[in-house]
């Protein structure tokens, strides 16, 4: 890999985690507003994970459907395509896959607001926009090391 060139291929990264000893998370990303998707996955990649992005929630249905996710960053104020409110598609991904970590992302509402609530039906953090590229990092870090204690 060429020094300074960027790349966001999951192979590539895998790749550089292999020889560097380090570990990249497949992270999806749902956020009903394209740009703000586009910018969330651009901040994952930079951390140097994989990521893609959803901006529905069939659309992230289809996506965790056929890959393997780590993490979902899902953005509280989707527009609802599914039951149960705005926790719907929560609720569907800890049913159907309750080994990934679900991040709720929020410019509308605190986590003191919000927070119980999502926890209780199953997301293990919680992120305020907008989001500092170091605090997203360590949000990463602290859920996976949550769900996969050494």
């Amino acid at each position: 890999m060429l020094e300074g060139v960027r790349t966001n291929s999951a192979e590539s990264l895998l790749w550089r985690a292999t020889l560097l000893g380090a570990t990249v998370y497949s992270v999806l990303v749902v956020d009903d507003q394209k740009d703000l998707c586009e910018t969330l996955v651009r901040m994952v990649n930079e951390l140097d994970h994989a990521a893609q992005g959803a901006t529905t929630a069939l659309a992230a249905l289809r996506l965790l459907a056929d890959g393997r996710f780590d993490i979902v960053l899902l953005d509280w104020k989707l527009v609802h395509e599914l039951p149960h409110g705005d926790f719907g598609l929560l609720q569907t991904i800890k049913r159907c896959w309750p080994d990934i970590q679900v991040i709720m992302v929020s410019g509308w509402v605190t986590s003191d607001d919000l927070g119980s609530a999502a926890m209780q039906l199953g997301a293990a953090g919680f992120l305020n926009k907008p989001i500092p590229l170091d605090r997203l990092g360590q949000e990463l870090e602290r859920v996976m090391r949550k769900a996969k204690p050494q």
